[in-house]
């Protein structure tokens, strides 16, 4: 018997009932054991988590190993590796020397490497995501100090060149405020139209964007021939 994850039931099995399905694993001229859906449980996401669900089964330690391919029939499932998850009051670090100890106990030939937390576990998932989140970051921080200096500038060139204009309305009696307030609705109009052109190059720039910080992965299904339950 076997359980299977929501997505996997979806592509492996769409529009129909996945109980009572069979799968079969490796050559399939090999003269393996179909292995029995009887369950679906849940996606569980091994990746970061805007990456897609990946398609996962689970079955019993006590079933067959050959099931999966490995061992020999009635053996117990060789496994290449697993995982201990563990939650406990202590902090991580009192923890790994008494885990050790519990393992080596249970079989002194395993190998618990490496032990980490679970912020950690994130964390390390999380790196090259957070890596990408930072480096556009600096990017942005870089062009926003450019517009602003180009803004300041731009402002800078225009008073110049409305010099005697403003020199010709104060002698008729225009007021300091008056003046700034003609310039800075100068410059509010070139702001605008700088934000207009840079809001339709964003629209178009959104995909690029996108295809930096979310990676889609397709799952496979090649390995995986299936068949109606009999």
């Amino acid at each position: 018997m076997i359980v299977v994850t929501q997505s996997m039931a979806r592509h492996s099995w769409p529009s129909e009932n996945p109980i009572g399905k069979r799968m079969h694993f490796g050559n399939p001229q090999a003269p393996l054991p179909w292995a029995t859906v009887v369950g679906v449980v849940a996606d569980t996401r091994i990746g970061a988590p805007d990456q897609p669900a990946s398609d996962q089964f689970y079955f019993p330690l006590s079933q067959p190993a050959i099931i999966n391919g490995i061992g020999s029939s009635g053996g117990a499932p060789v496994l290449s590796g697993s995982f201990i998850t563990l939650r406990s009051t202590l902090p991580p670090d009192q923890m790994i020397d008494t885990l050790r100890s519990v393992v080596a106990w249970i079989d002194p030939q395993l190998a618990l490497d490496p032990v980490q937390s679970m912020a950690d576990a994130v964390s390390n998932v999380e790196a090259p995501r957070r890596f990408n989140t930072r480096l556009i970051a600096v990017f942005a921080g870089a062009a926003l100090l450019l517009a602003v200096m180009g803004i300041y500038a731009v402002m800078a060139f225009t008073v110049s060149l409305r010099k005697p204009e403003i020199a010709i309305r104060m002698a008729l009696g225009a007021q300091r405020a008056s003046i700034a307030r003609l310039i800075l609705r100068s410059g509010a109009g070139i702001a605008l139209f700088g934000c207009a052109l840079g809001l339709v190059g964003s629209l178009g720039a959104v995909r690029l964007v996108a295809s930096l910080l979310l990676m889609s992965a397709q799952p496979s299904h090649e390995f995986m021939q299936r068949a109606s339950a009999s």
